[in-house]
């Protein structure tokens, strides 16, 4: 699979899984992708930074695999929480994750720091 052809696999998705237990600072680009593309995700705890379980995502404990095994049926069982934690991902991702909004919240730190009066947008505060 090529990288460019990851937003049609995820197209044709009825969940979206991140097998990673451990993941060193953001969860990356591709639970972003994810979450923007309003799919359900289901995520081990250590791949899942930014959501919240049962509100974004469906999260499982680091390394206990019966357990995301679960929380894939689940989803795809229960079409209602299904869509929910799909257009909460979206919702959040937007929300937190997008670089207008995390660049306006920066600079209000910066200002606030430096004592000058914040120029940033209310919803950066």
């Amino acid at each position: 699979m090529r990288w460019q052809d990851l937003p049609s696999y995820i197209a044709l998705a009825d969940v979206t899984v991140v097998p990673r237990p451990e993941c060193p600072g953001s969860s990356g680009e591709v639970v972003e992708l994810h979450m923007l593309a309003g799919k359900p995700i289901v995520s081990f705890a250590g791949g899942a930074k930014g959501v919240r379980h049962l509100h974004d995502a469906f999260i499982v404990p680091n390394h206990d695999y019966e357990a995301l095994g679960r929380g894939i049926v689940t989803i795809l069982q229960d079409r209602t929480l299904a869509a929910e934690l799909g257009v909460n991902a979206r919702t959040t991702v937007l929300a937190d994750f997008d670089w207008r909004q995390i660049c306006g919240k920066i600079e209000h730190i910066y200002d606030q720091l430096l004592g000058a009066p914040s120029v940033a947008s209310p919803s950066a505060q």
